[in-house]
């Protein structure tokens, strides 16, 4: 008696333990006639034993070269470099992400830590808030080559970056750890004085070139994103969805992400210097679904674009691998 093999059919593919076998109705090979449902026989080949797109994809991009671009997303939205003093004799040195406090953060920031060789994570639990920290002078440095391996994008994180360069090359011209206060105060308060020239060097199409461009932007997404699902009448059929995304001064990035998306809604201006590009188009929301397979997201945005994606996909009737 042959044994059945428990199948699922998906989208006229069979998918069990990562082998995948695709229905067809013609004749080159001998078929096997496989028990699906009972009463209900399907004749298929096995013409392909391989694991799923979405997996391979995922295997893909568990490698730094995907993660480490990520993460300066992910500090261009919700990151910092901070130099501070200590009693005005010494500089102190920290880069932060601060994210809401939630188990899916807090993993994200921990595998983020392994993958830097760099940086702690702690719970600020009476403000809410997972903390990945890095305060060591020698790691710090990594992480400087990092940025300048894979720039970030903001000015606001770019101008925070060649003011901790700046002190760092002071101290070592010095070959000590003191440093002339007065010089600190002055550069600190001019840190964000080119800010205005690097949004002006900006373009859109120069960032859509940056080979890393991809995993950066998932990493911004899962700091500035927001998947939005919006109840009509309290009917599912009349939900709309839409994804938004918004920054401060810095539209040149909003206009290179439209440009991505091969979206064409209007950025705009909210409030004084706040951008805001917010998207409903149905292929659009296809094409950030195909996106986050081979880029994937990591924390608790990802969480929210999987519910948010599954409940468009199967109100709009789209086949998905991974959602």
């Amino acid at each position: 008696m042959k044994s059945l093999i428990p199948l699922t059919l998906i989208n006229r593919r069979l998918n069990y333990n990562n082998i995948c076998i695709s229905l067809t109705t013609m004749n080159r090979i001998e078929p096997y006639k496989l028990r699906l449902f009972p009463f209900i026989e399907w004749r298929a080949t096995i013409v392909n034993i391989a694991r799923s797109d979405a997996e391979k994809a995922f295997n893909k991009t568990r490698s730094a070269s995907h993660w480490i671009p990520f993460w300066v997303g992910l500090m261009d939205g919700d990151g910092s470099i901070q130099v501070n003093h200590w009693r005005a004799k010494y500089l102190q040195y920290r880069i932060v992400i601060k994210l809401k406090n939630t188990p899916a953060n807090e993993q994200m920031l921990q595998f983020l830590s392994n993958i830097l060789k760099a940086g702690r994570v702690r719970i600020d639990a009476k403000q809410g808030f997972v903390i990945w920290v890095e305060d060591n002078k020698r790691n710090i440095q990594k992480c400087i080559t990092i940025f300048e391996q894979y720039p970030p994008l903001t000015s606001r994180l770019q101008c925070q970056l060649l003011f901790i360069q700046y002190c760092f090359k002071s101290v070592e011209q010095n070959n000590t750890q003191l440093f002339d206060i007065n010089v600190y105060f002055e550069e600190r308060r001019q840190k964000y004085a080119k800010q205005s020239d690097i949004i002006f060097t900006m373009a859109p199409q120069k960032l859509l070139a940056l080979s890393y461009f991809n995993s950066w932007l998932s990493g911004f997404i899962e700091a500035e994103g927001c998947f939005c699902v919006k109840n009509k009448n309290n009917s599912l059929v009349k939900n709309s969805y839409s994804f938004s995304i918004s920054q401060k001064g810095d539209s040149y990035l909003l206009y290179a992400i439209r440009h991505f998306l091969g979206a064409s809604n209007k950025v705009r201006v909210v409030k004084n210097d706040l951008f805001l590009i917010e998207i409903y188009s149905k292929i659009v929301l296809q094409f950030l679904e195909k996106h986050f397979i081979e880029y994937p997201l990591l924390g608790e945005k990802k969480i929210l674009c999987k519910y948010f994606l599954r409940r468009f996909l199967k109100i709009n009737k789209i086949f998905s691998i991974a959602f």
